[in-house]
């Protein structure tokens, strides 16, 4: 039997397990009541212990209380204030006579919201394990910090305005149109000419005007105007400078006739080609200003020279506006593509200086090889008998001339005379129908000087002229006498 005086060591374990256990409830029931004043106290504070990202009151942004909202609820308020702020927001352009407006969303604004509530106090767990978001719960509800006012900025990206207002921009920009002859009036002295002035091209200063906008927005969300400065860009070609490179160039004149036919012929032919424009690099051809040599067109019969010989045709004489024409292109340095010469030397013109024309086979053709238009003014005066012809445009350099030098190398003697007896003429009667005419080898330079310094000598042509026996009728003798 055991001892009663406690000395029952079974008695003594089983009662030491049993206030063990005792003990342990009586701690859990402490610790459950302090966690449930802990809660009550939490949620007499305004929040739960595990509640999410809910604003403290007195947090605010842009003074608007956000106080017992989630930051869902936070943000949504806040955007619907910024969004009416970005709907006001524009920035306005002036450039080249435009007005160019930005909105908001075409500047890519925005408002840094996120930031903006993020510095604004409110019970949010970092996340991960039970404790630690309880704890930092706890620390927010009877630690808490002070309420937090804060002001959303907006925000952009430079470099994506940059790019906007440039798009915007470069299609304003102008580029510069150079002065123009307006008109050419010809007359019997020559031409007269008005112009149309230059106009300077614009550049906009993109990247002055991106950061002009820039500024605006920083300083007061958008600004009324912004004036865009630029870069005037000159005209290759002024009317200075336009004025100064269509002037007379060269004159040159031959004498006419007494034959009227011819006459009105060659005035056809003057008012063909007077006015002609070549442009830079162009070439002109006098065959194709004039077309064919009709009558229709009012051309009359005139002699003209025939495969060798002196015979009437239609449009007979029409090579001295030809030869007059080259000469002043020769003297304006213009380059010669195609000229033929006569058979035999022409009357009104030196010696290798002539220029015929056929409409199958021989045309004049000048080019005009300077950087500036060339003009035409070819005039036939009747009461001085002159064909005249004047070339307008760029001058040679100041003291720069040209000299046309025919040298004749070689003259050949005529081979006779050709006798012919005509029945119909008195006896001894004598016409010559045919005058005897001497060939010539004939080379022309054309002479480039600078003052008065012989810088060049260009070969021009290297003509063979055929010679021509004279033809004379006498009247046959009567034989009755």
């Amino acid at each position: 039997m055991g001892k009663l005086d406690g000395t029952d060591k079974t008695n003594t374990r089983l009662g030491l397990k049993q206030r063990l256990i005792g003990s342990v409830i009586t701690m859990a029931v402490v610790i459950l009541v302090v966690f449930a004043a802990i809660a009550g106290s939490a949620s007499m504070a305004g929040a739960s212990l595990f509640a999410y990202e809910i604003f403290p009151e007195g947090a605010s942004v842009d003074g608007i209380d956000l106080g017992g909202m989630t930051y869902d609820d936070a943000f949504a308020r806040v955007a619907a204030e910024r969004q009416k702020k970005l709907e006001s927001v524009s920035v306005k352009l002036h450039y080249a006579g435009n007005e160019i407006e930005f909105t908001a969303k075409e500047l890519g604004l925005s408002y840094n919201i996120d930031y903006a509530l993020s510095g604004a106090y409110y019970i949010r767990p970092d996340g991960g394990e039970f404790l630690d978001e309880l704890v930092h719960n706890i620390e927010t509800v009877f630690l808490p910090k002070p309420a937090v006012e804060r002001q959303t900025v907006l925000a952009y990206d430079p470099e994506a305005i940059k790019n906007t207002v440039e798009k915007a921009l470069k299609p304003l920009d102008t580029k510069p149109i150079d002065a123009r002859v307006a008109g050419v009036a010809f007359h019997k002295d020559g031409a007269t000419f008005t112009y149309d002035a230059e106009i300077p091209g614009k550049r906009a200063h993109i990247e002055e005007a991106a950061e002009a906008v820039l500024e605006s927005l920083a300083r007061s969300g958008g600004a009324p105007y912004i004036d865009v400065s630029y870069d005037s860009i000159s005209a290759s070609v002024t009317e200075q400078r336009l004025r100064a490179n269509t002037v007379q160039i060269s004159e040159f004149t031959t004498e006419l006739n007494d034959n009227e036919n011819r006459n009105v012929n060659i005035e056809l032919m003057c008012k063909a080609v007077d006015g002609t424009t070549i442009q830079p690099g162009a070439t002109i051809s006098v065959n194709a200003l004039a077309g064919r040599r009709t009558q229709d067109k009012g051309y009359k019969s005139a002699p003209a020279i025939i495969d060798g010989a002196i015979e009437d045709e239609i449009g007979g004489g029409i090579c001295q506006l030809s030869g007059t024409l080259y000469n002043a292109a020769l003297l304006a340095n213009m380059e010669i593509v195609e000229r033929k010469r006569h058979s035999y030397p022409s009357e009104y013109l030196p010696i290798g200086l002539d220029s015929t024309l056929d409409w199958n086979d021989k045309d004049l053709k000048i080019k005009n090889v300077t950087d500036y238009p060339m003009y035409v003014s070819a005039n036939l005066d009747r009461e001085a008998k002159t064909v005249t012809v004047k070339l307008y445009g760029r001058p040679l350099p100041e003291g720069a001339s040209i000299e046309i030098l025919p040298q004749v190398i070689k003259e050949i003697a005529p081979p006779g005379q050709q006798i012919l007896i005509k029945p119909t003429m008195r006896p001894g009667e004598r016409k010559v129908v045919q005058k005897a005419v001497h060939g010539y080898e004939v080379k022309v330079y054309r002479n480039r000087y600078d003052d008065d310094e012989l810088v060049y000598s260009e070969l021009i042509s290297h003509d063979f002229y055929d010679t021509r026996e004279a033809i004379v009728w006498i009247g046959a003798e009567d034989e009755n006498k």
